[in-house]
């Protein structure tokens, strides 16, 4: 309990400039989980993607991988196959 009541005093005696900080920071803070949720889509899409690519870049088959990558919502692996 003693460690609440340190932090309930900081808060009291930082005063009215403490509220501004803590808005920043949980702005930073929900800016940082989203672009983590975003990032992690992103590469888990991208990989499932390259998975489905490889074998038909590897096989010759370019046409189709193209076709494949111009279908996808996956952008920036479509950019480099193409």
């Amino acid at each position: 309990m003693n460690a609440f009541n340190t932090v309930v005093k900081f808060f009291q005696d930082s005063g009215m400039f403490i509220y501004p900080s803590i808005l920043i920071m949980a702005l930073g803070v929900a800016v940082a989980i989203e672009r983590f949720i975003f990032l992690s889509r992103v590469t888990g899409g991208n990989k499932r993607l390259w998975a489905e690519l490889a074998p038909l870049l590897q096989s010759g088959d370019v046409s189709k991988a193209m076709q494949v990558a111009e279908g996808t919502k996956f952008k920036e692996v479509s950019k480099i196959v193409k």
